[in-house]
């Protein structure tokens, strides 16, 4: 599994993933038709949500000036869009692991170091 999240450089990690027979998952933008057969899923994130999180909590005071604030999937910023054509395909098992996964780090049980 290669997670890309580059800009155009993503396009190198989806062929290298292509090439090498694994999956590969996407960011910021629904890119399955970049590779139909590689792609997973792609991680979409809200970043007008995030915007408004952040001028919602400093109108109230809440933001501290330095400190680096880190949201994604569980801070509600993120969500998967699987590709359709690719994830129908998958065995169910294979399925209810990756809900299992996405679930997890919605929680927030789930963390990648």
């Amino acid at each position: 599994m290669i997670f890309a999240a580059t800009d155009q450089a993503a396009r190198g990690a989806f062929t290298a993933a292509e090439n090498s027979g694994v999956y590969a998952i996407a960011s910021y933008s629904d890119q399955a038709s970049l590779a139909p057969k590689t792609i997973l899923v792609s991680v979409l994130y809200d970043y007008p949500g995030l915007v408004k999180m952040m001028v919602v909590n400093a109108a109230l005071d809440k933001l501290v000036p330095g400190k680096a604030y880190q949201v994604g999937i569980a801070g509600g910023v993120g969500e998967l869009a699987p590709n359709q054509a690719l994830y129908r395909s998958l065995p169910d098992e294979v399925k209810r692991k990756v809900t299992a996964v996405f679930e997890a780090i919605k929680r927030g049980t789930l963390r990648c170091r």
